[in-house]
């Protein structure tokens, strides 16, 4: 049994340094007014496009929870596939990225919200406070999903439910750890052993970084309801 790890496929002209190392706000231009700070170009792209693409992935979407929260909250907590794509699109804009260009589909960002929700809730339950938004649980039940989920989403959320149950630590480790840090390379390294737990005998799984990093940020999020057991309405009696 194995798991590949692959790179992520999202076309990027941007990228920002990790988030303790800059401040979450910036001037506005012109002004003196602060507002939440936008995902930044490098000078150089060419050296490690993956981990750049990740990287201001994270940046955009840590840039739309603090500038549209209600808009996030809609898109998190819709109850099918259709509106959460709905919700997401209307966040895609330029208001996050200070110049250059980003392309990529809608389901892109579904893994980097709910990384960035994750590490706030996480935070906030470190300093016994609350947050939200509180999202639906995910149902492995193909029956029960049908349109709260896209049916090719569904395994990876099995495989990302089959990590935390194995190792709940190595999945947050991975979550917390800023997207494509070294910190966070090393939390992959040390949860090898649940992934290939999760993986059948003889099945290869081709997954990226950036897509175990998403399923497992989505499982800790919202939680998962436990698949229903059939139980028999037989009975006996005593002798």
């Amino acid at each position: 049994m194995k798991l590949r790890l692959l790179a992520g496929a999202v076309a990027v002209a941007a990228v920002c340094a990790p988030a303790a190392a800059q401040p979450a706000v910036e001037a506005q231009t012109g002004s003196h007014i602060l507002i939440p700070r936008r995902a930044r170009i490098p000078e150089n792209t060419a050296s490690d496009t993956i981990r750049i693409s990740r990287q201001v992935m994270s940046e955009f979407a840590r840039c739309v929870v603090d500038r549209e929260p209600k808009a996030v909250a809609r898109a998190v907590t819709a109850s099918s596939q259709r509106d959460f794509d709905k919700a997401v699109g209307a966040l895609s804009t330029d208001e996050c990225l200070d110049s250059g260009m980003m392309r990529f589909k809608t389901d892109a960002m579904r893994g980097p919200l709910f990384v960035e929700l994750y590490r706030r809730r996480a935070d906030a339950q470190a300093h016994q406070k609350h947050w939200g938004p509180v999202a639906p649980k995910i149902s492995l039940d193909v029956a029960q999903t049908q349109d709260s989920i896209d049916g090719e989403h569904l395994p990876w959320l099995s495989f990302g439910q089959c990590v935390v149950s194995i190792d709940s630590g190595a999945a947050r480790a991975i979550v917390l750890a800023p997207t494509g840090s070294d910190l966070q390379d090393a939390a992959f390294a040390k949860a090898g052993a649940a992934f290939n737990a999760c993986v059948s005998q003889g099945t290869t799984i081709r997954m990226g970084k950036q897509a175990i990093e998403a399923v497992l940020a989505e499982v800790l999020y919202r939680g998962v309801e436990p698949l229903a057991v059939a139980t028999s309405t037989s009975t006996s009696e005593a002798k």
